[in-house]
């Protein structure tokens, strides 16, 4: 994957950090919906992402924010 991870956070901290700042979670990508969505060919061949990488979609009031 070309892009470095930058930020995370932990799992079980996201939906109270999130509530507290304000934010609603649109989505959230886990590793085998990104291998599924991002990383398998046609012939169903993959690349496994990182197994602890989640991709969460947030919203405040009206402009999403990923």
């Amino acid at each position: 994957m070309g892009e470095p991870v930058t930020y995370g956070i932990n799992p079980q901290e996201l939906m109270p950090t999130r509530k507290a700042l304000g934010f609603e979670l649109t989505e959230l990508i886990t590793p085998k919906q990104l291998e599924q969505r991002y990383l398998t060919n046609p012939n169903g061949e993959c690349v496994q992402p990182y197994g602890f990488l989640n991709i969460a979609s947030l919203r405040r009031g009206t402009k999403a924010c990923i």
